[in-house]
């Protein structure tokens, strides 16, 4: 990352969060606490993604200006050549995702709505990129080669549908989201996944983080969004090409939100309720109403969130990911009583 980009992404997000109330104001979008589910006790603008995204597209123009083309290196793995179309399928699918979740947040929209436009989005994502399509599963602990074959397209969309409504869910709590999308970039950048992009996402949560914690910003859905589909964008990239994650190190870094996602529509549809009405049931809401502080109950969350993944960093075995498994069901077993 060159000086020049650095310097306007943080100034960028200096200017924004100093002038935070006006950008509110017109902007027009705020969340009202209901003493329910929503117990922040004052109106807050859900528009953290709006800094991320727009600190995205500052980096990619001031880059342009100075005709730096180094940083599309990880878009171009088959030749020497800018990949136009995925570098094309990155910005315009992450601009498309954040002006569907600005709507949500301004009008709100139907689970059933949102999950057509998704499927949609993800679908042309897939068609514009081929090396965005799952076409295998090499679980390498176990010797396990699945080729994926006529299932590729379904199994790829899905993936991404999981992760957006896994990552949407786990939003509940100051600092919750935050810290654990920064922990995932770091994550990138230690295995040298899109390191320049992974840093960028880093400063700009930072400054999110900073101001998340005062309760003055949420990330809101624009920003869950557009950063689900980054995420999956790196991993898959990464994935199909360069090979450095593997499929143990994708699901030990996203199983706390998949496991929680999993666990709740279980038992919402077991209580017949609807399976994507929010609710106080999450994990992050167990382990704050025994701890009482958030900035505990983001620490142990994230402890809970990452150690399996170091531990399988020393000791690759898939047992990891087995005890990781049960011994989630068995913590929400325990700290929900």
């Amino acid at each position: 990352m060159n000086i020049l980009s650095l310097i306007s992404i943080i100034l960028f997000n200096i200017i924004f969060y100093i002038n935070l109330k006006k950008i509110s104001k017109i902007v027009g979008i705020y969340d009202y606490p209901d003493n329910l589910r929503k117990q922040h006790g004052q109106i807050v603008p859900p528009i953290g993604g709006i800094a991320i995204i727009f600190s995205l597209i500052i980096f990619c123009l001031v880059n342009l200006l100075i005709s730096n083309t180094e940083i599309y290196e990880e878009f171009y793995y088959e030749s020497d050549k800018i990949d136009f179309k995925s570098t094309f399928c990155f910005y315009f699918c992450t601009i498309s995702l954040f002006l569907l979740g600005l709507k949500d947040d301004k009008n709100g929209l139907s689970a059933n709505l949102r999950l057509f436009f998704f499927g949609i989005i993800f679908y042309f994502a897939t068609l514009l990129d081929n090396q965005l399509v799952l076409k295998s599963i090499d679980i390498e602990t176990l010797k396990i080669y699945i080729e994926l074959e006529n299932l590729k397209i379904f199994v790829t969309v899905f993936c991404f549908l999981v992760l957006v409504n896994s990552l949407n869910m786990y939003d509940g709590i100051n600092l919750q989201s935050g810290s654990y999308l920064f922990l995932v970039f770091l994550f990138f950048t230690l295995k040298n996944i899109f390191p320049i992009f992974s840093i960028l996402m880093m400063i700009s949560l930072l400054f999110f983080l900073f101001f998340n914690y005062k309760n003055k910003i949420f990330l809101g859905n624009q920003g869950i969004y557009s950063i689900s589909f980054i995420i999956a964008f790196f991993i898959i990239k990464n994935y199909n090409t360069k090979d450095s994650i593997s499929v143990e190190e994708v699901y030990l870094l996203l199983f706390l939100p998949m496991l929680d996602l999993l666990r709740l529509l279980i038992v919402r549809i077991y209580k017949n309720k609807n399976p994507f009405k929010a609710d106080r049931n999450h994990i992050h809401h167990y382990v704050n109403n025994k701890l009482g502080n958030i900035l505990k109950t983001c620490v142990v969350n994230n402890l809970i969130a990452f150690t399996p993944l170091i531990i399988f960093t020393i000791y690759q075995s898939f047992y990891i990911l087995v005890a990781t498994t049960i011994l989630y069901f068995f913590l929400i077993f325990f700290i929900k009583k």
